[in-house]
Parts: structure tokens; C-alpha cells; sequence
């Protein structure tokens, strides 16, 4: 047992020196970002978002976090507003707290990236929650870029005898540092 804790103990004290050996250390990222969901499929409902994530960013090309986010639902005009305060059951927030994860295919300014999030949505009928994206990240120091990315974002609503899904294309922008 004690070999094994040991072993344990010397990876993780020589994983970062090995990238740190190349240039391509570990370090932290946080990320502010907003953004407009526009509601698609049965349940359109469109959606402002605001959300901040914090993670590890490991070498040039990999981003995981932990993010929360606020996703404050409206319906549109063709859709009454009772009908939607009828079906979240009155609240037209969730908030989903979720994993983050980034591939970046490039080591430049300019890199596009591929961004994925998976987590749960809290709301008195939450469910889960995930939200696939493409973009582009534009460096604008050594450590600070603008984010723009464009996916889609489904968050499961459950109640008792039923579950449904709100989906949305959303585009966002933000800041990481």
C-alpha cells in the first residue's frame, strides 16, 4: 500500500515537470462568458445565458473545468407567457452546474476549439444538462483570450410523469484568463 501511495505521490510531482520541461506547463484558467440560446424543436423556448468556469488548462491544447451557469428562459412572442411559466411550473431560471472540456487544434493566437459540457440543471424539475460547441479563441496577451463559440444546448426538464427536453443553438462570448 504504501508503494502504491509512493507511486501516486511521484506521478503527480513529475507529471507537470514533464510538460513544464517542454514549455507547456499546467496552469489555471478561468473563464467568464455570456450568451442567447434561440429555442428550437417542440419546446422553443429562448434563453439568456451567463456563466463562468474555472479549470486547469494542460499543455497548448486541452482545457477541463468545473463551470455554473444561470440560463434565464423567455418565451417568444408567438408563444404565450403563461404557457411557459405553465410548463417550467413558474420558474424560468435553471442553473446548471457542469464538467467542461476544450480541445484546442491549434498552439497559436488563433485556435479553433471543440467544447463540450455535461452536468445537471437545478430547477425544481432539473435534469440533466449538456451543451456541445465550435469556436474560435483569439489571443490577446499571454495568458488573456476572446472566446466565441456556436452549439447546441439541451437541458432536461423532469417532473413526475414526464420528461422533456429544451433545446436551443446558442452562440457566446467571453473572456479567458
Amino acid at each position: 500500500m504504501k508503494k502504491l501511495f509512493f507511486a501516486w505521490i511521484m506521478a503527480l510531482w513529475c507529471f507537470p515537470a514533464v510538460f513544464a520541461q517542454s514549455g507547456q506547463g499546467i496552469r489555471y484558467q478561468g473563464e467568464v462568458g455570456v450568451g442567447t440560446a434561440f429555442g428550437v424543436g417542440s419546446n422553443a423556448y429562448d434563453r439568456f445565458v451567463l456563466e463562468t468556469v474555472h479549470g486547469v488548462r494542460i499543455g497548448p491544447r486541452l482545457f477541463v473545468g468545473l463551470g455554473v451557469a444561470w440560463n434565464y428562459y423567455s418565451a417568444r412572442g408567438d408563444m404565450p407567457d403563461d404557457s411557459f411559466r405553465e410548463y417550467t411550473d413558474g420558474g424560468r431560471s435553471f442553473v446548471p452546474i457542469f464538467a467542461d472540456m476544450k480541445v484546442y487544434f491549434l498552439d497559436r493566437r488563433i485556435s479553433p476549439y471543440l467544447k463540450v459540457d455535461i452536468g445537471y440543471g437545478i430547477h425544481k424539475h432539473g435534469g440533466i444538462y449538456a451543451a456541445p460547441a465550435v469556436g474560435v479563441k483569439f489571443g490577446l496577451g499571454s495568458v488573456l483570450a476572446l472566446n466565441i463559440d456556436f452549439g447546441f444546448q439541451v437541458q432536461q426538464q423532469t417532473a413526475p410523469d414526464t420528461s422533456s427536453g429544451l433545446g436551443g443553438i446558442i452562440l457566446r462570448a467571453g473572456l479567458s484568463f
